[in-house]
Parts: C-alpha cells; structure tokens; sequence
C-alpha cells in the first residue's frame, strides 16, 4: 500500500509532464507472500469444552512454512527498450535471495 501511494504521488507532481518522460519510467515493486502465517500466537473464540475437538485446533507446520518472492513492474507501451534494466533488477533480486536463503532445487520425482 506505502509503494501505490508513493507512485500515485509521484504520478500527481509529474502529471504535466511531456509523453517522452512517461516512456521512460518503469515503476517496479517486490513482495513476499507466506504460504502458511508465521506471525505467532492466533486467538480464536469457542464454547466451553469445545478446545480440542477438530474443527477448533489450528494445523502447524514444520519448518516455518515458507514464502514466495514476487516481482512486477509496469512501464510505457515501448517498454523494450527498457527490458535490460527489468532484467537487471530480477538479477540483483535473485542474487540478493540466493545470499539470504539457501536455494535448493528437488531433482528426483519423489511418489507418495
């Protein structure tokens, strides 16, 4: 929400500005998505002597769940020209993810 509000803002002071300026900008953006919420303690409400029944118990994961790293951007309908810097952002990203996490590939299909 603070990035959409910055480039709402930023389309706003520019709005007088000449179509080439806009062919030039690329507004880009990076979030993480957790698959399971790691946030700690979870509060819920039940009826007396209802704790441990099956529909009340909250499931819990090994291992901390895991997260997804997304990336887009939105650029000016030439935007190929631009395609290196897109490309040279993604590089950056998966460098900087690769130092933070251990980045491992399964290569064997594994039945269950």
């Amino acid at each position: 929400m603070t990035n959409r509000l910055k480039r709402i803002a930023f389309e706003r002071d520019h709005i007088h500005k000449p179509l080439e300026f806009w062919r030039t900008v690329i507004f880009y953006d990076a979030s993480k998505f957790y698959i399971v919420d790691i946030k700690g303690r979870k509060f819920v409400w039940r009826k007396p002597c209802t704790a441990l029944q099956k529909e009340h118990l909250v499931p819990t994961v090994k291992h901390g769940g895991g997260g997804v790293m997304m990336l887009g951007c939105m650029a000016s309908i030439d935007a190929d020209r631009y395609r290196y810097s897109v490309n040279n952002i993604e590089s950056n990203m998966g460098r900087m993810m690769s130092k933070r996490f251990d980045v491992t590939t399964q290569e064997k299909d594994i039945k269950s």
